[in-house]
């Protein structure tokens, strides 16, 4: 079983991008947060056996970005990409209340229980994330690196800490930081090692 679990965020959007919710859409990279992610390297106390990313653009080339300094190839899996937002996809909030004022409002209601028109439900997102994570944790792979997304991320920090996954909300992931959990050696569960580190 994994013993040490790297989550690194995918690198910023470009300015202008970014407080927009981006699910499958690609907003890009911007270039100085990108190039900059390599200093997280330093901050890994022990070389990943694996690496696995997001197969979505952004995650994608933040994770080659770290995985060339460790002569690795990243493995994409599905599981690891953020929720599929539909129509929402790309939009600020305020876009959302004036393009779809029912859905938006839906949302607030429903909360968890909401299903993205056109994209997927928050059940649904939470069942992947979750399932992600114990393929991660019970894998044969010592010290794991995952590159992903600040709704994942979020959700296995509940995970991690055996909290109830509606107090995601309570960890904001930024982009292009490191956060990693370490197995406690009496194996009943992990410790935090630290949460957005960034270079």
């Amino acid at each position: 079983m994994a013993d040490i679990v790297y989550m690194v965020r995918h690198a910023a959007p470009p300015t202008g991008r970014r407080d927009r919710y981006w699910g499958r859409a690609d907003p890009g990279v911007d270039p100085d947060s990108l190039s900059g992610i390599g200093a997280l390297v330093p901050m890994f106390w022990e070389k990943p056996t694996a690496i696995v990313t997001s197969p979505l653009h952004r995650a994608a080339v933040t994770a080659d970005a770290i995985a060339g300094h460790f002569d690795m190839q990243p493995i994409p899996q599905p599981d690891l990409a953020e929720t599929d937002f539909g129509v929402f996809d790309g939009l600020s909030w305020d876009e959302i209340a004036e393009r779809h004022p029912e859905a938006a409002a839906a949302w607030a209601r429903e909360g968890d229980a909401f299903h993205f028109p056109n994209g997927e439900s928050v059940p649904d997102f939470l069942a992947r994330a979750e399932r992600a994570w114990q393929r991660i944790t019970e894998s044969g792979d010592n010290a794991v690196l995952a590159v992903s997304h600040g709704g994942v991320i979020a959700a296995w920090c509940c995970l991690f800490l055996q909290m109830p996954l509606e107090h995601r909300f309570s960890f904001r992931p930024a982009y292009a930081t490191l956060t990693a959990f370490i197995r406690k050696r009496d194996g009943s569960g992990w410790e935090m090692t630290f949460f957005n580190n960034t270079f």
